[in-house]
Parts: structure tokens; sequence; C-alpha cells
């Protein structure tokens, strides 16, 4: 195994359980958004307004090819980096995917004050869970093609990595829809 890959919606809990997860790997851990913000010296937000969500998409691919090139890391991807071919193609060739799968309504109450994330900017309300529920159901086709759906809404972060370790030391390593059920 070279890399795990987290996946999931915004706000699912990625980048906190990355973190966690390869520190107790001892990997380098990347959040790619961090690294898209780090490359062009622009916030997420930023780069939407000047490039569009293309110019965003273009960008993450860019550096999805840096960071897929290296190993021993746990990347959590934006929530829309594994809709692209080729990007899921990337991803699945270099290491493990994990995807942090949280209902809608738990989504909502974790974004309903998050005025930074450019999807779901200007919505509030019964209008953010529609959009969230929008997107989610345009997303969780791919996000569902992960080697292992772990539901994050029920489990404490650190939790979750305990799940993720017993998952990557079992002795049939092999896709598990729902990790709850093995």
């Amino acid at each position: 195994m070279s890399n795990i890959y987290l996946i999931g919606f915004m706000g699912s809990g990625k980048t906190t359980v990355g973190q966690l997860l390869a520190r107790r790997l001892n990997w380098t851990f990347v959040d790619t958004d961090a690294r898209i913000e780090t490359a062009t010296g622009r916030t997420i937000p930023e780069i939407f307004a000047h490039m569009g969500e293309s110019g965003f998409r273009r960008l993450e691919h860019e550096v999805l090819c840096t960071v897929t090139a290296a190993t021993h890391q746990v990347v959590a991807l934006g929530g829309g980096a594994p809709l692209r071919p080729d990007n899921w193609q990337m991803i699945r060739a270099t290491g493990w995917t994990v995807y942090l799968s949280v209902p809608i309504d738990v989504l909502w109450h974790r974004l309903r004050s998050v005025r930074d994330r450019p999807l779901i900017a200007g919505y509030t309300g019964e209008a953010l869970r529609r959009r969230i529920a929008e997107l989610l159901e345009q997303r969780e086709p791919v996000y569902r093609q992960a080697d292992v759906t772990i539901p994050c809404d029920r489990h404490a972060p650190e939790v979750i990595v305990q799940m993720i370790l017993q998952y990557l030391h079992r002795p049939s390593f092999g896709v598990v829809r729902d990790i709850e059920q093995w």
C-alpha cells in the first residue's frame, strides 16, 4: 500500500481523521485543498472567484498528480476530487480509499454556519440542506466505490482511526462497503 486516500463530502472529517491516522502510522499527512492554497497563495474561495470551479478543478488535478507520485501519505482529498475520472484512476492506482460517510442531516448541522465553502456559499436553512443533498447525490456513486466505507456520524475521530487501522491489518484485505458489517 502506497497511500491512504480519505474521500467524502465537505465536513465529513477527512482532515481531522487524516491527521490522526498519519500520526498513528508515522506517515505524512496531505490536505489537497491546503496544497492548492499554498501553491497559489490564494484561498479556495478566492480561487473559485477568480478562476471558477473549472479552474479550481484543474489546479486540484495538478496537485493530485504531484501527491500521487509520493508514498506513505494519508491524503485528505477535496470532496469533488474523485469525481474526475483521471483523478480517480490515479488515486486507485496509488493507494487505498476510505469513504468517510456522513448523513445529510449531520452534514447540514456541521456546515450550516460555514461561510467559506464556495459550493454552498449563500445557502442557508432548508436551501442548504437541499444543496448538500444535491451535491451528495452527484458524488456518492463515486464515493461508494471506495475500498472501505466508514459511517462517521456515530464515532469519534480516534475510533474511526482505530477502525481504519483494524481494516488495514485484517487477513483478507479487500473491499468492505460498510466497515461495521465485517
